[in-house]
């Protein structure tokens, strides 16, 4: 009796599996969407070694090793993150933990603003007529500036002459208007006109239906384009996708030495909060709104040759 009984259970777990897919769960915080359920997260200082099988429960979690690698905040990964070993001109001031990555500063008479990949000389003085208004430290060379005197005086006359400048312009430009008020106007009308006549349609949009795609192809397709779009660009192409300020914000904070894991939880992010096939129409969405029309088309012809997805023209 007992055996029929765990029968059926495991029956009614295959059945939900399939008639609720991933892409349609809504889970709690601190749980992540896996074969149509929610498993809950594994803790800081582990990862995923085996998703569960009863829904809204853990599965198994395996430590990370010390000194080795490391998770710093509760997660579904399938593997822990390397430790991180301090470049040449760099010491350790902070072992790496299972819950925390290694922590680098450059040497004494170096910096290293955040984000760069190498640790600078420091400024040994200032330049001729300024002084030292902060020493360098581990992220910053030193700061000069002027006086509070001179900066006072020397603001005193920019401000004369813009006021001068701005009060010459507008003389200039009130006496331009009031000789020329019918032929501006009718230059205005001409420009009008001509630009209207410039006007290009924009080219046809085409309609994205995902028909097939996973996790694993989504990962593999939001990494390959990520070193094209640009790097001014590349926070503004996951808001338009979905993500919030806020989450980027927190990403960044929680990862501050790693950027591939920042765009790795900022993938996760969004994937748990609209599922892979919204994320991936909002990956095509947020590309075309941008104009990186090539990027767009590479990766549209890459999804309909890999039968991802099918498309039809929008008229």
């Amino acid at each position: 009796m007992a055996m029929k009984r765990a029968l059926l259970f495991t029956l009614a777990l295959l059945v939900a599996e399939v008639e609720s897919p991933s892409l349609h769960l809504s889970c709690e915080k601190g749980e992540y969407a896996y074969s149509g359920r929610c498993c809950k997260k594994c803790p800081a200082g582990t990862h995923v070694e085996n998703e569960c099988i009863v829904p809204h429960n853990p599965g198994t979690c395996k430590d990370c090793t010390a000194g080795e690698d490391y998770t710093a905040y509760e997660n579904s990964l399938d593997h822990c993150l390397r430790c991180e070993e301090c470049r040449s001109g760099k010491r350790m001031v902070r072992p790496c933990t299972v819950t925390s990555n290694t922590e680098c500063q450059c040497n004494d008479g170096y910096y290293c603003p955040p984000g760069c990949e190498e640790c600078l000389r420091c400024t040994e003085k200032c330049p001729e007529g300024q002084t030292l208004l902060r020493k360098c430290n581990a992220t910053a060379n030193i700061e000069c500036g002027v006086s509070p005197e001179e900066a006072t005086y020397d603001v005193k006359i920019v401000v004369i002459i813009v006021f001068v400048i701005v009060a010459v312009a507008v003389a200039i430009l009130t006496t331009f208007l009031w000789l020329c008020k019918k032929e501006f106007r009718f230059f205005k009308e001409d420009k009008v006109k001509e630009s209207q006549d410039l006007l290009v349609p924009e080219a046809t949009r085409r309609v994205v239906i995902v028909t097939n795609a996973s996790h694993k192809e989504l990962k593999s397709l939001y990494f390959g384009i990520r070193d094209e779009v640009p790097q001014e660009d590349y926070k503004t192409l996951v808001r338009k996708m979905g993500l919030s300020d806020n989450d980027i914000t927190r990403i960044c904070r929680d990862n501050p030495y790693h950027a591939d894991e920042q765009d790795y939880q900022m993938l996760k992010t969004l994937q748990d909060k609209l599922g892979i096939e919204r994320s991936l129409c909002g990956l095509l969405d947020a590309l075309w709104d941008m104009k990186l029309k090539r990027i767009y088309e590479n990766l549209l012809n890459q999804l309909i040759s890999n039968d991802i997805v099918t498309m039809e023209t929008k008229e």
